[in-house]
């Protein structure tokens, strides 16, 4: 008896430290976003204007200022500074640099995967030693949103555990990344 009491003043004790630390995070996350929402960004009128490209013609637009429509494929956040954003319009991918103010907006850090994005920037080759999809990155200078995917995104339902029934009932998802696109 003595046992199963201590074991469950232990698991008491787990609870408690996980709903402070639960509690620390929520708190966080709150101020992170508090914060976020006062930042506001425009775009620079004195900048050429931007022309809309798709992602397969990107490399004869190479040092232009461009504008590009797609979806964010994959998200990679450096610290509160730095973002990538691999996007996809269907026609190929594209790797993206968001830095300093662009990465601490609200839709920035509320941004998920599969969100549709507009962004605008500098089509350059990307630096020696580095790699990116097509040879060269977008280097953002003004970026919105369009629309918004749902918290989580595929990744949370399809992944290298997930049943096979699970993947077939969701193949329209499945075959948008790169694997399953290439069979």
């Amino acid at each position: 008896m003595k046992k199963v009491t201590k074991l469950w003043k232990d698991d008491l004790k787990k609870q408690e430290v996980r709903r402070r630390k639960e509690e620390e995070a929520a708190k966080q996350r709150a101020a992170v976003v508090e914060e976020a929402a006062k930042v506001i960004i425009s775009e620079d009128s004195s900048l050429p204007p931007a022309t809309l490209v798709k992602i397969k013609d990107g490399e004869a637009h190479r040092g232009e200022r461009i504008k590009v429509k797609g979806w964010v494929h994959r998200l990679r956040r450096q610290g509160k500074n730095m973002m990538f954003i691999v996007l996809r319009d269907g026609t190929g991918f594209l790797q993206c640099v968001l830095v300093d103010r662009l990465c601490q907006t609200l839709e920035a850090v509320s941004l998920t995967t599969e969100s549709t994005v507009c962004l605008y920037g500098s089509l350059l080759q990307v630096p020696e030693g580095k790699q990116a999809p097509g040879g060269h990155e977008l280097q953002v200078d003004y970026w919105t949103v369009i629309g918004s995917a749902p918290a989580g995104g595929t990744d949370a339902e399809l992944n290298k555990e997930a049943n096979p029934d699970v993947q077939l009932d969701k193949r329209h998802l499945l075959i948008r990344g790169e694997n399953a696109s290439k069979v």
